[in-house]
């Protein structure tokens, strides 16, 4: 793969967040420095993708001085900032300096989907958002509009903690497929979407590159470490699968030609990439 992008072949960069990009509860980015800067160097684009949310991204973004697109709630939206493309492309709203491109539904539409499957089906779980005291398998009256809305800091999803036996969330899980809904496994909880993923998102914005440089020859390389970066691995050309801090792999992700780093969270994120832009180890 070229060092740099030239006239015949373009590469774009997607990562995920926790465990790769940035170490959990952290916003150190000494171990990565090193490729950022070859990144900036050749003007390589660097996408987040993430289940964060537009403002949580936007930090991380200004964190790194980034000023490049980013996608956000597990595909919900493709955030674009202004002046970043000469292309022109339909979006649905604009945030202060980003252009929304939004994949998702309203997060109170999938609230009050989940909620009347739950008293419906008595289903166990409750949303991060509703009180949390008393007892859990208690029927909670859904929130208003105004009430999630005041609370509720995710636009298109809505995290969820499940308190089921294995059955029992076999049936939840069916249920919420049947409203064409998606549920993403985090390790404290669960995040509920509509039927999306950051692939929607990713071809998107691959696209607009594409007509951006006026070229066919689009290399996409995805670097994440987690299950919630499977989507994104998925898709691009050159998956690549950070070791843990354990030194052991997320064993939930699979694809052929996946590429695994020798070290785990950054320091094996910046050698990896490093290694597949300039075809030599750091």
């Amino acid at each position: 793969m070229p060092s740099t992008n030239t006239p015949e072949k373009h590469v774009i960069v997607f990562t995920g967040v926790e465990g790769a990009l940035l170490q959990f509860g952290s916003f150190d980015i000494k171990e990565i420095l090193h490729a950022l800067d070859h990144l900036q160097r050749d003007s390589i684009p660097l996408i987040i993708t993430s289940d964060r949310t537009i403002p949580e991204t936007t930090a991380i973004i200004r964190h790194l001085n980034l000023t490049y697109p980013f996608i956000a709630e597990c595909g919900a939206a493709l955030a674009i900032p202004s002046g970043c493309f000469r292309t022109e492309f339909n979006y649905h709203r604009k945030l202060d300096d980003w252009f929304i491109i939004e994949f998702g539904l309203p997060a109170y539409d999938i609230y009050k989907a989940i909620s009347e499957i739950r008293q419906k089906h008595n289903l166990k779980f409750e949303c991060l958002i509703e009180l949390e005291d008393g007892d859990v398998d208690e029927q909670k009256a859904p929130l208003t509009q105004q009430q999630f809305e005041l609370c509720c800091q995710r636009e298109y999803s809505v995290a969820i903690r499940i308190h089921a036996d294995d059955d029992s969330r076999d049936n939840f899980i069916a249920q919420i497929e049947d409203l064409h809904l998606r549920i993403k496994e985090k390790d404290d909880s669960s995040i509920i979407t509509a039927d999306h993923d950051e692939g929607s998102a990713m071809r998107f914005l691959t696209q607009i590159y594409r007509e951006e440089y006026n070229s066919d020859e689009i290399v996409t390389i995805g670097i994440g470490a987690t299950w919630m970066d499977a989507p994104m691995l998925y898709t691009v050309d050159e998956p690549v699968l950070v070791r843990q801090a354990d030194g052991l792999f997320d064993g939930r992700i699979g694809r052929r030609n996946m590429k695994f780093t020798r070290y785990p969270g950054q320091i094996g994120w910046n050698q990896a990439l490093i290694t597949l832009l300039t075809g030599e180890e750091d």
